[in-house]
């Protein structure tokens, strides 16, 4: 069994999910909750523009500091990506690892020595990460993450914080429906306003 040190996860962006149970037959009775769904996730999907996975190895091995990187780090990919990367990977990347899920990963790290996962969000701000984020940190890693932004920085609780609070934005589109609801609202007032004023 190898020793790593430090070792680098990417993992697929997530799909685009069915409803939840429950909501699918809510779905039926408003129609509209099922499209506001769908176009959730495809807005979603292209706020986000994920990278892909060679994109972001390449991108990593010039952005995770020489601290970080003063011996060969394994690649970690998670989840089912068809997605390959080269046979020559580069500095400081040395073998590639497949597994299912943060649980296997947590698992396959023990005795290992994984002190340290740089984690590589395909996106600015990891959406999909969450689970996998919670079993490294409960297993005592300390976390780096490298976004498709090419920014560097470190995961804490409160850097985890802030990045769940932008995720549930991202994702429930909560601010553009907010925005809509007060556009509406505020238009009608002021068509009844200006009816008001014409009658006189």
């Amino acid at each position: 069994m190898t020793s790593a040190g430090t070792i680098a996860i990417i993992q697929d962006f997530p799909a685009h999910r069915a409803l939840p149970w429950g909501f699918s037959h809510l779905a039926r009775l408003v129609p509209s909750l099922a499209r506001w769904w769908d176009h959730r996730g495809w807005f979603t999907f292209y706020e986000a523009n994920p990278r892909s996975l060679s994109y972001m190895v390449e991108m990593a091995a010039r952005t995770v500091p020489s601290t970080l990187a003063t011996s060969p780090i394994d690649l970690v990919i998670l989840g089912g990506a068809d997605e390959t990367v080269g046979a020559d990977l580069p500095h400081p990347f040395d073998a590639v690892h497949r597994l299912d899920d943060g649980r296997s990963l947590v698992r396959w790290s023990d005795g290992r020595k994984v002190m340290t996962a740089i984690l590589l969000y395909r996106d600015a701000i990891g959406i999909g990460w969450g689970q996998t984020e919670q079993a490294l940190l409960g297993a005592g890693l300390e976390l780096y993450a490298v976004n498709g932004r090419r920014r560097f920085f470190g995961v804490d609780a409160a850097m985890r914080r802030r990045l769940k609070v932008r995720r549930v934005l991202s994702v429930s589109r909560i601010p553009e429906i907010v925005f809509g609801a007060a556009v509406i609202v505020v238009g009608s007032v002021l068509a009844l306003v200006d009816a008001a004023r014409g009658r006189r």
